[in-house]
């Protein structure tokens, strides 16, 4: 455990810049409290109808927060899930251009660049340079802080950005939100539909274009996932229950002193961390530092997915496969077919 894990420990505090409301209403809970015990504040209200009150606002933030909490725990859960699928789709569908993808003739699937024309050879690049981008473009997204800029390939960055802000676009469209991973599946597409094949290999197209539906399927779940929020009627309820429990809670102790604050304190510091926690680890996209380890997040399955693409890519340059000049050298002078693997 570091230290900024422990940092965590005070959950409402720990992310004030997108969750500032839950942090003001523990320090009103807590003034409030010292305002009553300081002035020694009553109300016109039975002890026993206080405690009614009191108790049934108990029970129900004591259901209502633990269910919102196993619910966003859920949420994170399914969103690694789903983007753990979306990379496997890229993955093979990555697998599946570097093998049918080859250009040499029946019986010599190789899977060697070294015989390959520089024309495949581009080609395969600017395939592989989408495929490698896309888990950090649907990362990025559903964080909320991508940018065209980022993209590390520039002709990914500019082929997107021509297909999502396209010469001639007026209107409504021309202002509406940038949608990256909708231009990324259709530049890969473009691509796709260019695999040099044969047509003796079989429904290869057929195949590679099942991959892609896969993988846009699979973004189109995530997106349905993350995009959801739960309704303001959630949080009004919640925050309505709360204040009324703020309220009334430093009324409802046996004797009046000062320990009333930190128990005042902590009580609601209970509840609202529940909602905190919730609101902090239903997006397994959210940034964090590395150094923390308080709730999983996709970033790990990105870089590992890179990798594994890369590695793909550069499948064909390994020690095994045969130079260009040796296979020339080899033919000419056996007068053979060189069968490559």
């Amino acid at each position: 455990m570091s230290l900024n894990d422990i940092l965590y420990f005070v959950v409402p505090f720990a992310d004030p810049m997108h969750n500032w409301v839950d942090p003001l209403v523990i320090i009103t809970s807590v003034t409030w409290a010292s305002i009553v015990v300081a002035a020694d504040l009553s109300i016109a209200v039975n002890s026993d109808d206080q405690s009614i009150l009191t108790n049934v606002l108990t029970g129900t933030l004591g259901f209502l927060l633990p269910l919102y909490l196993s619910t966003c725990i859920e949420k994170n859960k399914k969103g690694i899930e789903l983007y753990d699928a979306f990379c496997g789709d890229v993955i093979a569908l990555a697998w599946e251009v570097a093998s049918y993808g080859d250009e040499r003739e029946k019986g010599e699937m190789d899977m060697c660049d070294g015989g390959d024309s520089a024309a495949w050879k581009m080609y395969k690049k600017e395939v592989f340079d989408i495929l490698e981008a896309a888990p950090d473009i649907l990362k990025h997204v559903f964080r909320g802080d991508f940018d065209y800029n980022e993209i590390e390939s520039k002709y990914v960055s500019n082929a997107l950005i021509k297909i999502d802000r396209p010469v001639g676009l007026k209107g409504e469209c021309m202002d509406a939100e940038a949608a990256p991973v909708e231009a990324m599946m259709f530049l890969l597409v473009t691509r796709l539909r260019n695999l040099p094949v044969k047509n003796n290999k079989g429904h290869v197209m057929e195949i590679i274009m099942k991959k892609w539906n896969d993988v846009y399927s699979s973004y189109g779940t995530t997106d349905s996932l993350i995009s959801y929020k739960e309704p303001l009627l959630f949080s009004y309820v919640l925050y309505t229950a709360m204040l009324i429990y703020m309220v009334f809670l430093p009324f409802g102790f046996s004797e009046r002193s000062w320990n009333n604050v930190w128990i005042t304190g902590f009580v609601i510091y209970f509840f609202i961390s529940l909602n905190s926690a919730g609101v902090l680890l239903q997006n397994p996209f959210k940034s964090i530092s590395k150094d923390l380890h308080i709730f999983q997040t996709v970033s790990g399955a990105a870089k590992n997915t890179r990798c594994i693409i890369r590695k793909i890519e550069y499948y064909g340059q390994r020690e095994e496969c045969p130079k260009v000049e040796n296979t020339l050298i080899f033919r000419r002078n056996t007068g053979y077919k060189t069968m490559l693997y």
